[in-house]
């Protein structure tokens, strides 16, 4: 009598097993995260309540479970209660981030480059932000595992009504 791993369909399911898992991999670590553009946009716009448009999404390196993605040509509008203009314009913006943790939910990325942003941080006399989720109640901040902020060729307004 043959052993429980001696049979040939325990040894031909193990093989596809394997064979997807490894398949699977290989995907995640080249994966086109360029691809995923549509979906950022309408995420985003959910989040900020107003449409969000990026101009392009590609990776930078070819292959890792940690890639780096570069963002250009980013808007978004101001809230129409915090005047005209726009939030968010950003020429461009690199991340690294972990595939891995983004299979489990979690996107934090480690390191963050941006160039020729321009921020326009607002609150109105009640203590409204254009930051905040709208809708949502004030919550406290999340921590991240940031390893590195570089901010160049860049402006950071700040108009706060409330002082």
């Amino acid at each position: 009598m043959r052993g429980f791993f001696e049979k040939r369909w325990v040894k031909v399911t193990g093989i596809v097993v394997a064979s997807v898992l490894v398949l699977g991999l290989v995907g995640l670590a080249a994966f086109p995260w360029g691809s995923l553009k549509g979906v950022i946009e309408r995420q985003l716009t959910a989040r900020f309540g107003r449409p969000v448009t990026i101009g392009g999404i590609e990776r930078v390196d070819a292959f890792g479970f940690n890639p780096t993605i570069r963002i250009t040509d980013v808007r978004i509008p101001q809230a129409d209660w915090a005047g005209k203009g726009d939030f968010v314009d950003l020429r461009e913006a690199e991340a690294t981030f972990s595939g891995l943790g983004l299979l489990k939910g979690a996107f934090g990325p480690r390191d963050v480059k941006a160039r020729g942003l321009h921020l326009v941080l607002v609150r109105d006399k009640d203590g409204r932000t254009n930051w905040e989720r709208p809708g949502k109640p004030k919550g406290g901040g999340s921590s991240t595992d940031l390893d590195g902020l570089t901010i160049s060729d860049s402006v950071i307004e700040y108009r706060d009504d409330k002082q």
